[in-house]
């Protein structure tokens, strides 16, 4: 029990955002939660059932499906259902595991008991969950630029300190992995502690437009100039400091990376990084389970 508890503390602290817990408040949850084993397809919970738990991956992956049809996939450290925190009602979307996994599941019940856990911690991950679900229903492209910023890298946020350190076909990969994904936001000029320590050039109006356009044109070029209507790019002054903000919506089909070699790259995002899928049987996987058929 006591090797399971670290390894729960772990994925709480590469959470994005349970990460800011106190140890104790870690060590605390840890000592609440169970882990339920999945066996590929297995159902956690469907449309319209209430629940009482949250959960975080443990191993694995999970595969939520909303109302709308459209899917997110969750992976290790990773929580969904934490609506069910805070309300009786039904869960918005089913959930099946896409092959034998894990998961840690919280009891709500255990989490507002006073007499089990102290009144400041049920606040504090009352708090954080609701900076989750805050953000899942407005969306990041209507939250400000320095409260994304605050809130650190994520599946959705991504930081380049400088143009030509990232390099512009990192960013447009970066793109492609967020328009694959649910889209999101890159911020150029921010490193990787969440400063904002701008870009020197992007003081001059005529480097701006320049970076625009080249960043537009090789979008068109090795992705496809459709894809250019999914993006919008915005240059900001943070406490005097120059940045690009560029938020990519998500595609309604899969959108694939034209190489050096003219080979097509597929790029998706997991937890806070960009992966390449490689192997064809994962892309098709992904694409059928994220795309549909």
């Amino acid at each position: 029990m006591e090797e399971q508890n670290k390894e729960i503390i772990a994925l709480l602290q590469q959470n994005d955002y349970l990460k800011s817990l106190s140890i104790e408040e870690m060590e605390h949850l840890a000592s609440i939660a169970d882990i339920k084993k999945f066996s590929k397809n297995q159902v956690v919970f469907s449309v319209d059932q209430t629940g009482r738990y949250f959960y975080m991956v443990f191993d694995g992956q999970f595969l939520l499906k909303l109302r709308d049809y459209s899917t997110l996939m969750y992976g290790p450290g990773e929580i969904f259902g934490e609506v069910a925190i805070f309300t009786d009602g039904s869960r918005k979307g089913t959930i099946t595991a896409v092959e034998p996994s894990a998961l840690v599941r919280f009891d709500r019940d255990q989490l507002f008991d006073p007499e089990i856990t102290s009144t400041s911690t049920a606040l504090n991950v009352v708090r954080l969950l609701t900076q989750k679900i805050i953000s899942y229903l407005v969306g990041s492209k209507q939250i400000s630029s320095k409260d994304l910023i605050r809130s650190g890298e994520s599946e959705t946020v991504e930081f380049k300190e400088s143009p030509s350190k990232a390099g512009k076909h990192v960013i447009l990969q970066t793109m492609v992995a967020f328009m694959n994904s649910e889209g999101g936001t890159i911020f150029v000029g921010v490193d990787d502690q969440s400063e904002v320590i701008g870009v020197e050039a992007f003081q001059d109006y005529k480097e701006r437009d320049k970076y625009n356009l080249s960043i537009i044109n090789m979008l068109g070029q090795f992705v496809g100039k459709y894809y250019t209507r999914l993006v919008t790019l915005d240059f900001q002054e943070i406490d005097g400091a120059v940045i690009l903000r560029i938020d990519c919506n998500k595609s309604v089909g899969p959108v694939f990376y034209r190489g050096s070699k003219d080979e097509e790259l597929f790029f998706i995002r997991s937890g806070a990084s960009t992966q390449s899928l490689e192997k064809p049987s994962a892309i098709y996987s992904y694409i059928s389970e994220h795309f549909g058929s």
